[in-house]
């Protein structure tokens, strides 16, 4: 099929079109700037679907690209902290290019991380780990909300309820600050909480201070921009992801600059610092947005 028109359907046609041409197995994924890898698919993870049939550039591309130029860079010894992991594939990116870094995967979904650990073994990476927790801002349990469909591994599992998500369950809760030991460099971080990033950096405010990790979020609504820049040590620079168009945008408080993007940058990095890494993967800082 064509990518344009596959890009082009609706989720409804799409949910037909996977039914009627169903990806099952270990399917290969070949990413820019990232060794080959594997992802097992029994037809229902939709980030390895619409990656096969983008022929893997239509799904986060700009924001994958930054995330494997970033990894390059992280201190050795460091940690990388993967949240709202769903099936894995930050991690298993972290774990294809840093072997010789500590990778976390967390998630609140049991059948998520059933994945993560069968995506783990195919590859044989021995430096995954996978936690199931919510990552927020107290230590305990909580309860999360969900909902189920045929052939689908649901990615909009939340703490903060949803019309969709019809059922619910209780997971660990835990603060990103008490699970990281004193003296530990995390170097990097991914989030994706489904409206529950605020709370999340709210448990980490000492782990910002003290590792000052990049960050790459999906933030759904942008109106949390503002409350979530201010959890932040000020050294940090903030930066929309245009994930169609290979560049980023020094973020506005006041507008949405690439409607319909939810992919963000948080970085502490110096601003040549942060070019030089771009300029690896080919993503352009885009100032005429600022």
């Amino acid at each position: 099929m064509d990518i344009n028109e596959y890009k082009s359907m609706t989720v409804a046609l799409k949910k037909t079109f996977w039914k009627e041409n169903p990806v099952q197995g270990t399917i290969p994924i070949e990413l820019p700037h990232t060794p080959s890898f594997s992802m097992y698919c029994d037809n229902d993870d939709t980030v390895v679907k619409e990656l096969y049939w983008t022929k893997f550039i239509g799904w986060e591309m700009t924001s994958l690209k930054i995330w494997c130029s970033l990894l390059e860079s992280i201190p050795n010894g460091s940690s990388v902290y993967d949240i709202g992991t769903y099936t894995g594939i930050y991690s298993l990116i972290a774990g294809a290019k840093r072997p010789d870094t500590r990778i976390v995967a967390f998630d609140i979904q049991d059948i998520c991380l059933d994945r993560v650990a069968t995506n783990v073994e195919i590859n044989d990476f021995s430096n995954i780990e996978w936690i199931k927790a919510a990552c927020t801002n107290f230590d305990g349990e909580v309860e999360f909300h969900y909902y189920q469909e045929e052939g689908i591994l649901s990615s909009v599992a939340s703490t903060v309820q949803k019309a969709m998500n019809n059922l619910s369950a209780q997971s660990k809760a835990i603060t990103l600050d008490s699970f990281t030991d004193e003296g530990t460099c995390v170097g990097l971080m991914k989030v994706d909480v489904e409206d529950a990033e605020t709370s999340t950096m709210e448990g980490a405010k000492r782990l910002l201070a003290t590792s000052q990790p990049d960050i790459l979020m999906e933030v759904n609504n942008p109106d949390n921009i503002p409350a979530l820049c201010s959890l932040f040590p000020n050294e940090y620079s903030f930066y929309i992801i245009d994930d169609a168009n290979s560049r980023i945008a020094p973020i506005s408080l006041t507008h949405d600059i690439y409607p319909g993007a939810r992919n963000y940058l948080a970085t502490a990095r110096s601003k040549e610092d942060l070019l030089d890494r771009l300029e690896a993967v080919d993503v352009t800082i885009d100032h005429s947005q600022s």
